[in-house]
């Protein structure tokens, strides 16, 4: 077994002893969005916002710092960004084969645009804090959450994430195509170990999307050298 597949499975240990673990909210909202054309036609919008705010409570978002202003909001601040995600145009997000260095290139556009229209949605639509006027920050690691759980097509850029990535070398100054482009390399790079993992390991019936091994890997790489 390989360092890759050590990492990965040592991060999704903590997973098999507990069915009800805090990390298997991105399970629940993955599986949730891979519906997209059912909730676009049962108007599941409520429903989605509700999904996808439950996953970013447990995955750390609510917290007072970063994308704190969440914690004033009730769960549909998240309608306008599900909007977006559910949009015809993005579908092929789910169908990205990074394996495939031009077909990963020629993904980046719509990941940005998505991106950028997300920033957009909490932005026009959050600029009130407890009552209050106040500029909003969304974060690159607010917004690779949620593209994690909607389509799995990147990973999340937390702390420990980031902290994994420099320590391999892959430099990183803000989520942008250059920074995203070097790590699709890398993964291609490590295809072979990545998939090793991909074959055994999942979730109540999920297969781990590639990028979704490529944050377990560099997330538990940045927690392991910030005890």
């Amino acid at each position: 077994m390989t360092s890759i597949e050590r990492t990965i499975d040592q991060f999704h240990r903590r997973l098999e002893g507990d069915e009800h673990h805090r990390y298997r909210s991105w399970g629940h909202c993955f599986r949730w969005f891979r519906q997209r054309k059912r909730i676009r036609f049962e108007q599941g919008i409520e429903h989605s916002a509700l999904q996808l705010g439950f996953y970013l409570a447990s995955w750390g978002m609510y917290r007072g710092s970063g994308s704190g202003f969440l914690l004033w909001k009730d769960y549909r601040i998240h309608r306008y960004a599900v909007r977006e995600l559910l949009k015809p145009k993005y579908d092929r997000l789910l169908r990205i084969d990074f394996n495939s260095q031009r077909e990963a290139e020629a993904a980046l556009p719509p990941i940005f645009a998505l991106v950028a229209a997300l920033r957009t949605a909490y932005v026009s639509h959050a600029g009130t804090v407890n009552g209050r006027r106040k500029g909003v920050k969304v974060t690159d690691t607010l917004v690779t959450k949620i593209l994690l759980a909607a389509f799995g097509c990147t990973p999340a850029y937390d702390w420990y994430f980031v902290k994994g990535l420099r320590s391999r070398g892959l430099a990183f100054s803000g989520f942008n195509e250059t920074h995203f482009a070097e790590l699709c390399e890398f993964y291609r790079n490590h295809a072979t170990e990545f998939h090793g993992v991909q074959r055994r390991i999942h979730e109540n019936g999920i297969r781990y999307p590639v990028m979704k091994l490529v944050d377990m890997y560099f997330w538990e790489v940045g927690r392991g050298i910030s005890k």
